[in-house]
């Protein structure tokens, strides 16, 4: 049996989910996936890509197994997604919700029930039948999907699986990050698979007691969480977390400041795993008090990285490197130079490992004059009434463009004259020429901030 998810499940017969706190052997989602194989093959005729479209970790599991049965690939669809926006060719769409084209609910087990929907679009796909499609986060451009082999997944899985779960047997995971990611898919459900261990799936907009319950319940030593929970778990310390041991975070950068909280509240170690759907899981850093933000620490075993000299820009090299992207109904080859990939992020070494220090393209450039939106950030942030911050760009008539701040102010504090206290921290053309007021910071799936959509033209 080649490299596959069912092959994982097979392998590994003590795993187990909980889902909505329905119990899932190993298997049991073998036999599901069996069976939803065998209703697609009767019901659907010519499939070349099957589309996920849902958060629920037992359906994600039970469909990848039956493409491995059917021989096709699959796509991971953020099931808030409108459309999946790819010009997949001839595609079936499996979800737990029921679309205007969907027909009548399918049991698959007497646990699960599903909606299928086919959606051909034209053309011929050319994809491997083993390929496995994550959707990026588009926070700073609009989503695409990465294309990955079901072994390369499963080699960037297996490097998770021994950082984390090595010298922890048997692995018990509470995971709160979204499966249909490529960070919850492979450090919540195959790196706990292949450490045949329990995982209990619970939602991403989890609060951290609901969290703490789950892992006390369950008595998991490690919580897959994303960023903005681990932010909350800081503000609200005094939860009790049992004996958990460590606890995840990929996606975005922890604020120093959360960082800080949890290392003095909690004994479990926080760690800050760095990657992209792209390459998979590259570094993990053990942050503590006073590690410098933007700490991301040392490679993985079998994951080499490079800084540019020439631009500082981190450049990676392993061996769970994507095919490429997928886009109307064609690979686009993945940009590599001499098997090392751009990571667009800019790097420094330091005592603790690396650190991100910003991106290749967050320069702003203000009448000729430039400074780094990440630099503005982090200024900005130290005032004491801002909880989060982002800086964006808006069109200006007279200097090109010009920074502008969206903030979050802290619970119980007042609208701060941000502008004015910036003056004294920041060059005049840096000062944010607006401030837009808001109860939360635009964030895709994993809590990255995004980018994409700009502030508005200023007006003079």
């Amino acid at each position: 049996m080649a490299a596959t998810v069912e092959r994982v499940l097979a392998d590994n017969p003590r795993a187990r989910l909980i889902v909505d706190g329905i119990s899932w052997s190993s298997e049991d989602l073998l036999r599901a996936g069996e069976q939803l194989a065998d209703y697609i093959s009767r019901k659907f005729n010519g499939l070349q890509i099957l589309t996920i479209s849902s958060a629920n970790g037992a359906l994600i599991t039970v469909a990848i197994t039956a493409c491995s049965h059917l021989r096709v690939p699959v796509l991971l669809l953020d099931p808030d997604a409108t459309s999946t926006g790819f010009g997949a060719a001839e595609d079936v769409l499996i979800s737990d919700r029921q679309f205007p084209d969907c027909g009548p609910s399918v049991t698959v087990d007497e646990r699960l029930e599903c909606y299928l929907a086919r959606r051909a679009s034209g053309g011929s796909c050319s994809l491997p039948s083993d390929a496995i499609l994550f959707q990026t986060s588009g926070s700073t451009a609009a989503p695409r999907a990465v294309v990955k082999s079901a072994a390369a997944v499963l080699r960037d899985s297996a490097r998770i699986a021994d950082y984390l779960h090595g010298d922890i047997a048997p692995a018990k995971v509470v995971c709160a990050a979204p499966v249909f990611h490529s960070y919850g898919f492979t450090h919540g459900l195959l790196a706990s698979l292949l450490a045949d261990g329990e995982v209990v799936f619970r939602r991403p907009s989890s609060s951290p007691s609901s969290l703490a319950r789950a892992v006390v319940q369950s008595g998991a030593s490690t919580l897959i969480a994303l960023p903005t929970q681990i932010q909350m778990i800081a503000e609200l310390r005094a939860l009790d977390f049992a004996e958990l041991k460590q606890v995840v975070s990929a996606g975005a950068p922890i604020r120093a400041d959360a960082v800080s909280r949890v290392c003095q509240d909690y004994d479990f170690r926080l760690l800050n795993v760095y990657g992209a759907s792209e390459v998979g899981s590259c570094t993990v850093a053990a942050l503590h008090e006073t590690s410098a933000p933007g700490s991301v620490g040392v490679p993985l075993d079998g994951v080499d990285i490079l800084i540019d000299p020439a631009d500082g820009e981190l450049l990676v090299r392993n061996d769970a490197f994507a095919v490429g992207y997928f886009a109307d109904a064609e690979i686009r080859a993945l940009p590599t130079e001499d098997g090392w990939y751009r990571t667009g992020d800019l790097a420094e070494r330091g005592e603790e490992g690396l650190r991100i220090s910003g991106r290749r393209g967050d320069l702003i450039n203000v009448a000729g004059r430039k400074t780094r939106r990440s630099r503005l950030e982090c200024i900005l942030a130290e005032h004491p009434d801002v909880l989060e911050v982002q800086v964006v760009t808006a069109e200006d008539e007279f200097r090109g463009e010009v920074p502008v701040a969206r903030v979050v102010v802290r619970p119980g504090h007042a609208r701060p004259d941000l502008i004015d206290w910036s003056r004294s921290r920041l060059a005049p053309f840096e000062v944010p020429r607006e401030v837009e007021w808001l109860d939360r910071l635009p964030r895709s799936a994993t809590g990255k901030l995004i980018y994409a959509a700009h502030a508005t033209e200023i007006e003079h």
